[in-house]
């Protein structure tokens, strides 16, 4: 399955073209695998990983792959 391109509004990037937005519905609500919350395909992205340090965005990594390792394991 192909993952969907960053979907961007106003110029702003979505929750919808993160690859960390799973479990979307057919009305478009998600879950963010990372933040652990409800939300929308078009809700405007967090941005937890624009702006840092290599260390910072390796350890930000680290972290997602644990929670989507977790998540694979209990399929």
């Amino acid at each position: 399955m192909e993952r969907k391109k960053s979907v961007k509004q106003n110029n702003r990037a979505r929750c919808g073209g993160c690859i960390l937005f799973e479990y979307e519905s057919a009305g478009g609500e998600g879950v963010c695998v990372f933040h652990q919350t409800v939300l929308t395909c078009d809700t405007e992205a967090c941005g937890d990983f624009t702006g840092k340090s290599p260390q910072e965005f390796l350890t930000d990594m680290y972290r997602i792959e644990r929670i989507l390792n977790r998540k694979n394991e209990h399929k």
